[in-house]
């Protein structure tokens, strides 16, 4: 009896150990290994695909369950934003996804809860309110540091345009960022007019391994900008063989490009488009002239845009007149129920 009774005890025991040994060496790794693996193309996705710029988001935990809040874009709604994640986790072995949508007049949701065979992985939520949407862009930032005490006192989004390789554009960039300010590399190309240029412009006519190296020169100048724009370029934007290479440097590094329309003959935003790089155009130039009477007409003509199609970018510059402007109006503004937000909410 006793004999039997430990023969039983020590099969249960290697049982025991062979379960231990199974979950602690094969189990746990590999739903670690899943949940890790979905983590990172869920975060990739959502980051560099969805947002393009991490100031849309609104909180993300990253311990335990991925746990993210963010803006809604404008270029997606439910249905889309829906599609695209449901594609991409298609290709990821073992994740699903549920949804969990609101549709009202005042606000549109959609929450996501990702799975691996084993347990919940990730939590998603993107918000997008019905009120029109208006993003300012202030261009030439890096010449002085005269406003850089805007970039804390307005506290409604804005963002900021800062020209490489000037005395002050490390700190405009860095300053911006600490007060959750978009920030763009306003990249120097040339004008049709003949106009004192940059130390380093990109040239009509230059071949494409010169733009190229002038490109890859510039962007390493300005910290934590997402996304670029064009300063003045009016004969490069123009060109389609050239703005097709800067903007093919661009689209490799994950960058949005807006084309400030300085020329109706502009292709630039028509060829990201093409490229299918994520793009904005400007509808409005808030101060051609530096007087606040005309800075405040422009910037109503700017909501006009937004009342009329759910959205509209203005630029300006970093200029003392267009800044205390904007500080008056802003607020005055979102209390007639428009609202002030990144560029990178308005992508195309």
């Amino acid at each position: 009896m006793k004999k039997t009774s430990s023969s039983i005890l020590a099969v249960i025991l290697l049982i025991a150990a062979g379960v231990f040994i199974f979950y602690k060496y094969y189990y746990i790794p590999r739903v670690t290994r899943a949940a890790a693996a979905i983590r990172k193309s869920v975060d990739g996705f959502v980051t560099i695909k969805i947002l393009v710029d991490p100031l849309l988001i609104i909180s993300k935990k990253e311990e335990g369950i991925y746990d993210l809040t963010a803006r809604m874009p404008m270029r997606f709604d439910n249905a889309s934003l829906k599609s695209a994640i449901t594609e991409m986790l298609s290709k990821i072995e073992g994740a699903s996804v549920t949804f969990n949508e609101v549709n009202t007049e005042k606000v549109q949701s959609l929450a996501a809860t990702i799975e691996s065979p084993y347990s919940v992985i990730c939590r998603l939520r993107f918000v997008k309110s019905s009120k029109p949407k208006i993003a300012v862009i202030l261009d030439d930032w890096g010449y002085h540091n005269n406003g850089l005490g805007y970039l804390s006192s307005i506290t409604l989004p804005f963002t900021i345009a800062v020209l490489p390789g000037l005395r002050y554009t490390k700190e405009a960039a860095e300053t911006a960022y600490k007060n959750k300010k978009g920030i763009m590399l306003h990249l120097p190309m040339q004008p049709e007019k003949k106009v004192p240029l940059e130390k380093i412009t990109v040239m009509a006519g230059m071949n494409r391994d010169k733009i190229v190296e002038i490109v890859d020169t510039l962007v390493s100048e300005v910290p934590h900008y997402t996304g670029v724009n064009n300063h003045m370029g009016s004969l490069v934007t123009a060109d389609k063989t050239a703005i097709s290479t800067v903007l093919e440097v661009l689209k490799d590094r994950n960058y949005f490009f807006i084309d400030s329309l300085t020329t109706p003959k502009t292709v630039a935003y028509k060829t990201a488009r093409d490229m299918g790089m994520r793009w904005g155009k400007r509808d409005v130039f808030i101060d051609n002239q530096k007087e606040s009477s005309y800075n405040e007409k422009q910037i109503n003509e700017l909501k006009s845009v937004a009342r009329k199609k759910g959205w509209a970018i203005g630029i300006g510059h970093d200029d003392p007149v267009t800044l205390s402007t904007l500080a008056r109006m802003m607020p005055e503004i979102e209390s007639e129920g428009f609202e002030f937000v990144y560029v990178a909410e308005l992508l195309q």
